[in-house]
């Protein structure tokens, strides 16, 4: 990726023109891809040589999923610009694009927002906010080691489970035609998201042939443990 970046600067586009990256700490809609330990390192670096702002997206990440506040801090970095929204307010309408004061606009610019400021989501933020670092944060990363290793099981004993991957409760299972090949397997996947509802469990897929895992970070270990053996039951009855 940071060839491409540095051969894009020197054919296409000049690093002069372009503002800044944008990037998900952990990919989220593609299909819930951690990078490389030094992937953020190299970006930053990069980005900074270039002078580019790097700004990274915890819409899904954030809020400490994966068992910190924001993701990319378990890649030991400290990005320009963080945007955050969703869990944010718990639900409600909220949003915000968070950097040092250092970095704050000179002149005041024209655009504007209907709804900006509004009281209540902020106040339902303030109350989110408490509640994480009351202790949902180190919970998250605590039944996430379960899930993860529930979840590694999982593929080392079914032929069609290809991949298992994630941070704290942000995880994902990959799902294939076999091992040997790991032909993706969208059709299988839609089958055990659709066998495990039946058993109770709501699912969502991510990427062309993943299954994705969010729980809330309210989880203990029983309801993860009892959600985890109604996954393995899914995928038993659908190979």
């Amino acid at each position: 990726v940071i060839n491409y970046f540095e051969y894009t600067f020197s054919h296409f586009v000049p690093d002069d023109e372009v503002a800044a990256i944008f990037s998900e700490a952990i990919q989220g809609e593609g299909g819930y891809v951690v990078p490389p330990k030094n992937f953020f390192r190299e970006l930053m670096k990069m980005a900074e040589e270039h002078h580019i702002l790097l700004v990274d997206d915890e819409i899904q990440a954030g809020m400490g999923r994966t068992g910190k506040m924001w993701a990319i801090e378990h890649f030991g970095i400290e990005p320009h610009i963080i945007t955050s929204s969703k869990a944010l307010a718990s639900g409600l309408p909220l949003s915000a694009c968070i950097y040092p004061a250092a970095n704050d606009y000179t002149v005041s610019g024209a655009h504007s927002t209907t709804f900006g400021g509004n009281p209540v989501a902020c106040a339902a933020s303030l109350a989110a906010l408490d509640i994480l670092q009351g202790g949902l944060i180190e919970n998250a990363a605590k039944q996430g080691t379960l899930m993860a290793k529930r979840l590694q099981e999982m593929k080392d004993s079914y032929e069609i489970v290809g991949d298992a991957r994630g941070i704290g409760l942000m995880q994902a299972i990959e799902i294939v035609k076999s091992k040997e090949g790991k032909e993706i397997a969208p059709k299988i996947r839609d089958a055990i998201v659709d066998r495990a509802f039946k058993k109770g469990i709501l699912l969502l897929g991510c990427g062309v042939s993943g299954i994705r895992f969010i729980p809330p970070l309210s989880i203990n270990e029983e309801q993860l443990t009892n959600a985890m053996d109604l996954l393995e039951e899914a995928i038993k009855e659908v190979m």
